[in-house]
């Protein structure tokens, strides 16, 4: 249930009700958490707290360590290593040996030579995900849409801030991993029963 307080409140309240403490609602406090959680960068001599949610990805780059925003890049003083213990339970999952992927950046995803996955950022760069981490990053996905499912349960704020973006990205990440492999499979059969078939939407997509 959302409620608004315009005149009552200076900051925005999340309120939570449950009958029982379980593993599923410690992970959605977790993330809404996730929020507050700023990462200290520099550039130019400056120093600089950015919200979590607006990096879009970490990467190594001769033993130094960077955050990339929409618009800018830090150096941080941590190891990638660092920042990806720091940040466990969080939308940051590792998608190479010197890459780690904000889930919530992605814009799109398709397959890439040699089983790798091409991700494209809202900022519209392009990584590419090692075929050792397509794992972990569908189950990060996964993760994610479960959490979805608790927020709507729980008809909460939440629901608000989860749904939208999260949903969109689970459901096109499997979607294209899912047709490369029944392409592989089936070969030229598949692709022409791609031609007349819809992906999700009957008649739009």
């Amino acid at each position: 249930m959302l409620l608004l307080h315009k005149n009552e409140l200076q900051e925005t309240e999340i309120e939570i009700r449950y009958p029982d403490m379980t593993q599923r609602i410690e992970k959605m406090i977790q993330h809404i958490r996730q929020f507050d959680i700023m990462l200290e960068g520099y550039r130019e001599d400056k120093v600089y707290q950015i919200p979590l949610e607006q990096i879009c990805y970490i990467e190594t780059i001769d033993r130094k360590t960077f955050f990339y925003s929409n618009k800018n890049v830090y150096e941080t003083r941590k190891t990638i290593q660092t920042i990806e213990t720091e940040l466990d339970g969080t939308t940051i999952v590792r998608i190479s040996k010197s890459l780690l992927l904000n889930i919530t950046a992605i814009n799109n995803v398709k397959p890439y030579p040699n089983h790798r996955i091409m991700v494209e950022l809202i900022n519209g760069e392009h990584l590419i995900v090692s075929r050792k981490y397509i794992a972990d990053l569908k189950e990060k996905i996964r993760s994610i849409c479960s959490l979805i499912g608790t927020a709507l349960g729980l008809r909460g704020l939440i629901a608000l801030v989860l749904v939208v973006g999260y949903s969109m990205a689970c459901y096109y990440a499997r979607i294209v991993v899912e047709e490369e492999a029944l392409r592989k499979h089936f070969g030229n059969e598949f692709t022409e029963y791609e031609k007349r078939t819809y992906r999700l939407l009957p008649f739009i997509w």
